[in-house]
């Protein structure tokens, strides 16, 4: 299979469209730190009304989040650097990984740009090149830390990865997921669309 298009969608809208092709409903979620009763609400809200397939975390998502979103759908996702070492129960970690899912190939890299000395998840660019050297070609790009250009911001911290901008150019991934930055937007890299993901957004892939 192939990705044909990708494109947000608002559930409550489009939930009940016929379809003439095959479509994978994905929920991607990042930055949602805190587990309290309106961030539940929300997540809750889509995931009733979306008929989403899957729930796709890019990370520094409290890990009772996770737990509570996987007892209904599947989670993949990469950690940030404000998240836990230990992998929350229930989510399928894509870090240096490929999950296929309904035929859409994922991977992804966790962490973030190192703006401090030690921390969790934290990676130097030419650490990250390393790591992506040899890494295949995906439909769908998951990371923490978005790609130089494109939502980042030069501040120290959230500083994008040239890697990840090579290794898009390099592949050509159709959808590259991103958080960390807390821009919620869409930028087209070549045949990439680059998504920062700040909260959650619904994503439909549809294939060939």
């Amino acid at each position: 299979m192939e990705i044909r298009r990708i494109r947000v969608i608002s559930p409550l809208k489009h939930v009940s469209e016929a379809r003439p092709t095959p479509a994978l409903r994905i929920l991607a979620i990042s930055d949602m730190e805190i587990k309290d009763s309106p961030a539940l609400h929300r997540i809750d809200a889509e995931l009733s009304c979306g008929n989403y397939h899957l729930v796709v975390s890019c990370g520094d998502v409290h890990a009772g989040i996770i737990e509570h979103i996987a007892t209904t759908v599947p989670v993949i996702g990469v950690r940030g650097n404000h998240d836990s070492p230990q992998l929350p129960a229930g989510m399928r970690d894509l870090h240096c990984r490929m999950i296929t899912y309904n035929g859409v190939k994922f991977g992804g890299f966790q962490g973030a740009w190192k703006y401090k000395p030690t921390g969790h998840f934290l990676y130097e660019n030419d650490e990250v090149e390393r790591y992506l050297s040899r890494f295949p070609g995906l439909d769908v790009f998951v990371a923490h830390n978005p790609m130089s250009g494109i939502h980042d911001v030069n501040d120290g911290v959230h500083n994008g990865f040239e890697a990840f901008r090579n290794y898009c150019m390099r592949t050509q991934p159709g959808l590259f997921l991103h958080g960390h930055s807390g821009i919620q937007g869409e930028t087209a890299l070549g045949s990439t669309i680059v998504m920062g993901i700040n909260g959650v957004k619904g994503i439909e892939i549809e294939l060939v």
